[in-house]
């Protein structure tokens, strides 16, 4: 995850009576020390609507709160500890597939040196063999545990949903009053809740697309593209190049050497340039995917604190 510091815990919210213009701004603009979180939470806890008191409404809506919740506890431990896990095995076994292909081999000439020669080239290719069977293993277990990050994102769009419909049908048989400006348990309205929903669930949507984009990334071997080539159909393109295939590490155009391994033909300055940006560019992912640039407000956090604080029997899941 992100190192960077999420939003201020406020220290609570106005008690039930207190009125507080309603806004439909994110969750983040209730920040500590401002007039609407300068109440003591067991204030506000004290005065939260009773059991016998709650709806149908209410019930549905903590439901929603908590399986939402749920899904961003279940995402942010996939990421942080499998995913980051996976991504980095990725690289490090592109990084054993570069140090196989790199292999030296004296291709010395002579009768005498035909046999060593070849059993040198022989060696070097099972290495390079071994090591992308390493790569498919983890890029399998990469692209497994991307499908989970994926499957909990769309647990958390499937709750919105669902509340936005909650708060559309609310909204057509108890009236507007009821969704927009009736506090359901504290201070914070129906369609409060929802649109914190809608603002929570946003980053971490958007932080998914940018992990499937990285595991796209580290999945293959990057190299950057020629200036011969053409790159306009790849839907894969990126800052670092070209992804290409395991399978394409040993093809090779040179026909004056077509009795060779291919990697023998890569040998000069151009592998090793092209070793570089592969491993530079797994590297960048690498810490993209540790860093999650898009996830750095920590939104779901204010949210169950939040929650803490406004929804009645919060902690009874």
């Amino acid at each position: 995850m992100s190192s960077s510091p999420g939003p201020r815990t406020p220290k609570g919210t106005p008690a039930r009576k207190v009125s507080v213009p309603f806004t439909h701004s994110s969750p983040s603009s209730l920040k500590a020390g401002s007039a609407g979180a300068s109440l003591a939470a067991g204030t506000v806890k004290a005065q939260l609507l009773g059991r016998n008191e709650e709806s149908t409404y209410h019930r549905k809506v903590r439901q929603f709160l908590q399986d939402h919740a749920r899904a961003r506890t279940m995402w942010l431990q996939l990421v942080s500890f499998d995913g980051i896990k996976a991504a980095r095995s990725m690289s490090l076994s592109w990084e054993d597939v570069d140090n196989a292909r790199a292999t030296p081999v004296d291709l010395s000439e002579g009768q005498d040196s035909t046999s060593s020669n070849a059993e040198g080239l022989y060696a070097r290719e099972k290495a390079t063999a071994m090591a992308l069977e390493m790569a498919e293993v983890a890029r399998e277990e990469l692209e497994a545990i991307m499908a989970k990050i994926q499957a909990q994102a769309s647990k958390m769009i499937v709750v919105l949903d669902q509340a936005r419909a909650l708060s559309s049908e609310t909204m057509r048989t108890k009236g507007f009053e009821f969704v927009a400006e009736q506090p359901l348990w504290g201070t914070w309205s129906m369609d409060r809740f929802v649109q914190s929903l809608a603002d929570t669930t946003a980053p971490y949507v958007l932080s998914t697309a940018h992990l499937a984009h990285l595991t796209a990334r580290l999945s293959f071997y990057a190299r950057q593209a020629d200036d011969q080539e053409d790159v306009t159909n790849s839907a894969d393109d990126g800052p670092s190049g070209v992804p290409i295939s395991a399978s394409s590490l040993f093809e090779t155009d040179d026909d004056s050497t077509a009795d060779l391994s291919p990697l023998d033909t890569r040998r000069s300055g151009t592998l090793e340039a092209e070793r570089r940006r592969a491993i530079k560019a797994h590297s960048e992912a690498v810490q993209a995917w540790a860093r999650l640039p898009y996830l750095d407000e920590a939104p779901g956090q204010f949210l169950d604190q939040i929650c803490e604080v406004e929804v009645g029997r919060w902690t009874e899941r």
